[in-house]
């Protein structure tokens, strides 16, 4: 068996632990690739690598995005069809959250100013996200177009509610097989609709006073 001396941990050892390298006379490189993946591992070599290539990003920036376009533009049907396997929805999936957690702040403040210039769509959203979510049918339902069917009052008690305090509720729960549709929502005040919870009519006679 063939053996080489390492320069790095002083030791000898078989040519197979040693990377090949075509400029040397012996065609492997002076040190074992233990030594190397140590070296190209370490923390210095890391932080010294992601310095060099940002410099380098940096200085060849318009190159690098100019060949990046035209390859864009040559194979916008093989990225396409990579796209839509699953390898590719995955990669998808990893950039939209790099992205996201990079600008995390700004897009939950953008998040929270669209929920409270749109109180009415934000709220049909969220019903129909938690009605997909338990597989239950869902109907596009108008949350402002309840409200005005029910006379801004609480199927439950009774009382009036405003506008802006209402909650969406299901007269047969989703949880207990009913639909997210118009005529299963109805308007309830918030403590009613919690009070309710996933009770039939049948079952909360007691705070039932609207059929």
């Amino acid at each position: 068996m063939r053996t080489k001396f390492c320069h790095h941990c002083q030791t000898v050892k078989p040519l197979d632990d040693f990377y090949n390298h075509r400029r040397t006379p012996d065609g492997k490189t002076s040190q074992c690739k233990v030594c190397m993946t140590s070296y190209r591992t370490s923390s210095s070599v890391v932080a010294r690598s992601r310095v060099t290539k940002k410099e380098n990003y940096i200085r060849n920036r318009a190159r690098v995005l100019t060949k990046r376009k035209e390859y864009v533009k040559i194979s916008a049907a093989k990225i396409a069809a990579y796209l839509r396997t699953p390898d590719g929805k995955a990669a998808i999936a990893r950039a939209n959250r790099r992205q996201y957690e990079k600008n995390k702040t700004a897009h939950n403040e953008r998040s929270r100013e669209h929920a409270r210039a749109n109180v009415a769509m934000h709220r049909a959203y969220k019903h129909s996200y938690k009605s997909k979510k338990r597989s239950a049918f869902v109907e596009a339902v108008d949350v402002a177009e309840v409200y005005e069917r029910d006379m801004g009052l609480c199927q439950i008690c009774g009382l009036p509610v405003g506008p802006g305090e209402f909650h969406l509720d299901h007269r047969i729960p989703i949880s207990r097989g009913g639909k997210h549709s118009m005529l299963n929502t109805q308007t309830s005040h918030a403590t009613c609709n919690l009070r309710k919870n996933d009770k039939l009519p049948s079952e909360c006679a007691h705070l039932w006073l609207r059929g």
